[in-house]
């Protein structure tokens, strides 16, 4: 008898334990976050130091104020993988905590700073210095939108120019050279709602093979599917506008919405260059392999001219580069003028030949022969051009041998014969002589300044003896 008193008090006993610990487990779940010591929190809130832009002037410092630790929200957001790049759905843009949260503009020669006032709560991003240095254009995330907004340097006032609508899945904002218009990708208007995943797939996913050898890194982040591609066109679609900055803002679209990874004014301001991916997209390599096209408008969005068309980049060699025309680029030191590499060796590496790359022009109205400038031993990397001319510091690099060379060219008279400026290993910190300084030219195009015949270099100065 007392044996089996005992045996159902201690069943009961064991059942107000269990009932106890489900009692208890709901009320330990909604501890809130548990905070150190308010010394510590001080410590790890501190802002870093902000980071600095310089006028193209050179008078003013922008400073771009950051936050130690975004808000978990920031860090909570859904975050799409495409196509080799992590997006944001609801921004239309990419995924990431927002780090910088604020501007202020120092005066170099009084030390004075003036604060730009700024909606509360907003991340900032995209910042870019007109050609004169009077304006800085900008992006700013909040509420789930970005919009466009510029600074009026002298007043160190920020108005809004586009409310919502950038697409920031790309690279949004350029300068058109005038200073007073801005280039921008818009959200397409008309594309519709976003693509739902369904819940049964409408078949396999298939590939294909072509039959010939199409060795490929291993990429994060890739399609996986037709919702992916469905979803990747969707946020990557955008229209081309131009935005007028003073006075009465105006926004004026250029042609049609398309798959555009990036657009760039001419110099002169008469045209812009435009990279467009065309589908069908691959679930094997990035956007940046995806088949495109390169071409050129003028400011009224009319197509003037195809310059490359690149099929899909899917058996470029490791290490190697596409055949045709690549890297496909204004010319800095010239109103209209369009310059290319092409690959003499199939982009191929491993191909033993003493010449790899050609470099070649192209002037306006684009409907004429290009002129080849330059030819090179190992792969050419592109031109830093200077205030002298036409004249420009072309680059190539042999990835075996690390070897960098930097030859003066006359882009103006390709019969001038280059002239070898810097031969080393890329890795002989010792024989660095640093990187150019950069100025102005007329068109407003950072290029190397030249002083009296001289050109002026800046680095860390590694030496043997610290």
């Amino acid at each position: 008898m007392l044996k089996s008193m005992m045996k159902t008090g201690l069943r009961a006993g064991l059942g107000l334990v269990a009932a106890s610990a489900f009692w208890v487990a709901p009320v330990a779940a909604q501890d809130p976050y548990r905070l150190p010591p308010q010394d510590i929190i001080d410590i790890v809130d501190a802002a870093p130091s902000p980071w600095t832009s310089l006028s193209p002037a050179r008078d003013t410092l922008l400073l771009m104020h950051r936050e130690a630790l975004p808000p978990v929200a920031e860090l909570a957001r859904p975050m799409e993988r495409l196509a080799g790049l992590r997006l944001d759905a609801t921004l239309n843009g990419r995924h990431g905590p927002r780090s910088v949260v604020g501007l202020s503009l120092m005066d170099l020669e009084s030390g004075e700073e003036r604060r730009i006032s700024l909606p509360s709560d907003a991340g900032i991003s995209y910042t870019s210095w007109s050609p004169d240095g009077s304006q800085i254009a900008f992006v700013m995330t909040r509420n789930d939108e970005l919009s466009l907004w510029v600074v009026d340097v002298e007043r160190a006032r920020a108005r809004e120019l586009v409310d919502a609508g950038i697409n920031a899945v790309f690279s949004p904002i350029d300068w058109m050279p005038d200073g007073e218009r801005l280039l921008v990708h818009l959200v397409d208007p008309d594309r519709g709602a976003m693509p739902e995943r369904p819940r049964v797939p409408s078949g396999p996913v298939t590939q294909e093979a072509s039959g010939y050898e199409a060795p490929v890194r291993t990429y994060q982040d890739l399609l996986a599917d037709d919702h992916d591609a469905a979803l990747f066109a969707w946020l990557a679609t955008s229209q081309l506008a131009v935005v007028n900055t003073s006075g009465r803002t105006r926004v004026r679209e250029l042609g049609e919405p398309g798959l555009y990874y990036s657009a760039s004014p001419a110099p002169g301001g008469d045209y812009i260059l435009v990279g467009e991916m065309e589908e069908p997209f691959s679930y094997q390599v990035p956007w940046s392999r995806f088949p495109d096209r390169v071409f050129v408008i003028d400011t009224d969005g009319d197509e003037v001219a195809t310059i490359a068309r690149q099929p899909l980049g899917d058996n470029v060699p490791i290490g190697g580069v596409v055949t045709g025309r690549r890297s496909v680029s204004w010319q800095a030191s010239h109103a209209a003028r369009l310059t290319w590499a092409e690959a003499l060796d199939n982009g191929d590496p491993r191909v033993e030949t003493d010449q790899r790359d050609s470099v070649w022009a192209l002037e306006a109205p684009f409907s004429g022969d290009p002129t080849e400038i330059l030819r090179t031993e190992d792969r050419y990397y592109g031109t830093q051009f200077t205030t002298e001319g036409q004249l420009g510091f072309s680059m190539e690099y042999d990835r075996d041998t690390r070897v960098i060379r930097r030859w003066l060219v006359d882009f103006a008279d390709p019969s001038v014969e280059p002239r070898l400026a810097e031969e080393r290993n890329y890795q002989d910190a010792y024989a660095n002589p640093g990187s150019a300084l950069s100025v102005r030219n007329e068109f407003g195009r950072s290029v190397v300044g030249v002083h009296d015949g001289y050109m002026y270099m800046a680095g860390d100065g590694a030496t043997p003896e610290g």
